[in-house]
């Protein structure tokens, strides 16, 4: 067990569901991202099995729920164990996550929706801050918009549970007085 006994017996049947930041590399540089500071494409991911240990005590813990955010979280890789976001699902569920989830902005091959791994998740939640190319794409960067909608689309039509989160900012809703 990666904690102590005074926090293992804190949380013991208290946690119900886990938030993991699993990588803090991203594709974009979206200009509202909170975790911007904190990019850094050349940084090495969390050991997989420095991973899996967290996630196996936090399940003990009476975890149910895992969502997986970053950063973005399509893009973990562990180097040592060449170990890639697929294995973090296939593993999840084998140690009896009840629900998977992974926030993505979308920016991945749509092959990435085909690998049976993924399939293991019960949500997928895209990121998209804009009803159109151009109030999206300003904040996200150019061609986001429509790379996120095909992949959004190939989700749907594979069966995913699809969800779509959206930051309102000041190019989505011209007509708002922000003074």
């Amino acid at each position: 067990m990666v904690f102590d006994e005074k926090t293992r017996l804190y949380f013991d049947d208290r946690v119900k569901q886990v938030f993991v930041y699993l990588t803090n590399k991203c594709q974009l540089k979206c200009q509202q991202c909170l975790y911007k500071p904190l990019l850094d494409n050349s940084s090495d991911d969390i050991d997989f099995i420095m991973l899996c240990d967290l996630l196996k005590d936090f399940k003990k813990f009476g975890a149910y729920k895992v969502s997986f955010l970053g950063g973005e979280p399509t893009l973990y890789y562990d180097k040592s164990t060449q170990k890639d976001f697929g294995d973090v699902i296939q593993y999840v569920k084998e140690i009896g996550y009840e629900y998977i989830r992974v926030d993505t902005n979308g920016q991945f091959d749509s092959e990435f929706l085909e690998d049976k791994r993924i399939k293991k998740l019960n949500e997928i939640t895209f990121s998209l801050d804009g009803h159109n190319e151009s109030t999206n794409d300003i904040v996200r960067g150019t061609g986001s918009y429509k790379k996120c909608v095909k992949n959004i689309s190939r989700a749907v039509k594979l069966g995913y549970n699809v969800q779509i989160t959206s930051c309102v900012h000041k190019y989505s809703c011209p007509n708002i007085n922000t003074g």
